[in-house]
């Protein structure tokens, strides 16, 4: 009983219920959903649930088993754009770890590892926080649904939408075909003489 007294405190203060409702919106149009666990003790006691999609979370795999996810925040200051790389992984005992590494963004898409100073978004993040005697990662990756029949090589699932292109494809190509014929002028519509009125004089009698 107690502790599901404070089970219950945990999901009501990690707000569980409503991040899983968003991890299963975003796995069902996105294919992939990323969840990670961090924590700021300037905000709350409890852990911090995050969500991430494709866009801004990458895997990493061994062998088909998961080693590392990286999650990504980008910054732009003046012209320059720098992307921070949050990765979760373990030690080689097994500990749960967080490395933190930032990165300017080059013209043509290099990334250049700078400080992590560089930023204050950053600046107060250590580069490496090992959890000792916490077994695993502390992020997760839920694939919506496997295998992804359009891209099979890829690692991530496939969205609740895959497969449906060509329906909306050809639905466009109607449309177009109709918007064709009205522009050149195509559509006719034949009234037989015999159904005309011819008009005897100018005053219509």
């Amino acid at each position: 009983e107690a502790a599901k007294d404070i089970l219950e405190v945990l999901m009501n203060n990690t707000a569980f219920a409503e991040q899983m409702h968003k991890a299963a919106v975003t796995a069902s149009w996105c294919g992939h959903v990323f969840i990670k666990l961090g924590y700021d003790m300037a905000v709350s006691d409890y852990p911090i649930i995050e969500i991430a999609d494709i866009r801004n979370a990458e895997l990493v795999k061994d062998r088909g088993i998961t080693t590392e996810i990286i999650f990504k925040n980008y910054y732009k200051v003046g012209s320059s754009n720098y992307v921070h790389k949050e990765i979760y992984t373990t030690t080689v005992e097994s500990n749960a770890l967080i490395i933190n590494r930032l990165y300017k963004i080059t013209a043509n898409g290099d990334e250049t590892e700078v400080p992590l100073a560089t930023l204050p978004e950053t600046a107060n993040l250590q580069s490496e926080l090992v959890f000792n005697g916490l077994k695993g990662m502390i992020a997760f990756e839920i694939p919506n649904k496997l295998p992804n029949n359009e891209f099979p090589d890829s690692p991530y699932g496939a969205s609740d939408y895959a497969g449906a292109h060509s329906s909306y494809d050809a639905l466009d190509e109607v449309l177009s075909e109709m918007y064709s014929e009205v522009r050149n002028n195509k559509p006719m519509r034949y009234v037989p003489d015999t159904m005309l009125r011819f008009l005897q004089d100018e005053k219509g009698s």
